[in-house]
């Protein structure tokens, strides 16, 4: 048996590859293995896994999505601790016995975030946390900032599904990733579960992974994000917080009909509508397991909106002090 295991899914990642496993291989922690999952690439992954004997392989005959090949790799893992790792990034050395040592030292903490930055520009933040709106909304917490020693180990919203470690027996009480999902929003889903059951996420400062990450949108993440938060909201939330949050959802709501994508709304809305007892079953599931009331949980949440800088408008000023007003005055309710 090993301690720890190391899930990557890939899906035509050749060029990310070496970097990712080389990595892995220099690690200061050793009692690991690593489960690839190969969502159905046509690219030269194969005869690039060769070269990696030690890294046990699963191949899958269609792109099951992030969700979808994380729980396989899990299913396969037979680490007490699994970690989430997207292929396009490269640890630092002491990656693992960071996050490790968090690990073990208290066993209410369910998963912990290492420190990720932009693998390009070593200097800057991708994200030190996954950080989180009333309204279901998530982004990189202090994306683009300077990266500086003065970080300390500190609990933190979700965890970011792009480098993290989870307690395996958490991961699966909460039922794993979702993989109605497929990609985008998953991580905010599983951490939300994993807060439920009234375990702690935690930020490790000195557990370092370096991220091929740039900033992007497009009709068909617009879609998929913005379908996956109305679920997540449905979901977790207690009915009592979703009444109180409903004036500024409908609010929002418009706000993003008028900034141009209301085709990829209208998909989402037929989506909730289509599946709507499936949403409820899940809905049924979370809620007759959750340990802790939505406030424990949304003190961590925020209430503006703190997109990347290449969204700012005039009208997410605007927007934000009305939300971060009206935040104030609910949260005392929830």
């Amino acid at each position: 048996m090993v301690e720890t295991s190391v899930i990557i899914v890939g899906y035509n990642s050749e060029k990310y590859l070496n970097d990712c496993f080389d990595s892995l291989k220099n690690q200061t922690y050793d009692d690991f293995e690593i489960v690839f999952v190969d969502n159905n690439s046509k690219d030269k992954t194969k005869q690039i896994l060769k070269k990696y004997p030690e890294i046990i392989c699963c191949w899958c005959s269609s792109n099951l999505g992030y969700a979808g090949g994380n729980n396989i790799g899990v299913d396969i893992a037979r680490g007490k601790y699994v970690v989430l790792l997207n292929p396009d990034t490269k640890a630092d050395k002491n990656f693992l016995k960071e996050l490790i040592k968090t690990m073990k030292s208290n066993r209410k903490i369910g998963a912990c975030q290492p420190k990720i930055l932009i693998m390009n520009k070593p200097e800057l933040i991708n994200t030190v946390e996954l950080a989180t709106n009333y309204l279901g909304f998530s982004w990189c917490g202090q994306y683009m900032e300077p990266s500086v020693d003065a970080y300390l180990s500190a609990e933190i919203c979700f965890a970011s599904g792009a480098a993290s470690i989870y307690r395996r027996d958490v991961y699966e009480k909460v039922g794993g990733l979702d993989t109605d999902y497929f990609m985008y929003h998953e991580d905010t889903d599983l951490s939300w579960g994993i807060r439920l059951l009234n375990y702690k996420i935690m930020f490790n400062p000195d557990a370092i992974v370096y991220h091929d990450y740039s900033f992007g949108r497009n009709k068909n993440k617009i879609y998929n994000e913005e379908k996956n938060r109305l679920v997540t909201i449905l979901k977790n939330y207690k009915l009592h917080s979703l009444f109180l949050i409903s004036p500024m959802f409908f609010v929002s709501e418009l706000g993003l009909f008028a900034s141009g994508f209301y085709k990829e709304k209208l998909k989402s809305y037929v989506y909730i509508f289509k599946n709507i007892v499936n949403i409820y079953d899940k809905r049924k599931f979370i809620q007759e397991r959750r340990k802790v009331p939505d406030s424990k949980i949304v003190k961590f949440f925020e209430g503006k909106l703190k997109f990347s800088r290449e969204i700012d408008s005039k009208g997410m000023k605007y927007f934000n002090a009305v939300s971060n007003f009206y935040w104030k005055i609910i949260i005392k309710f929830i």
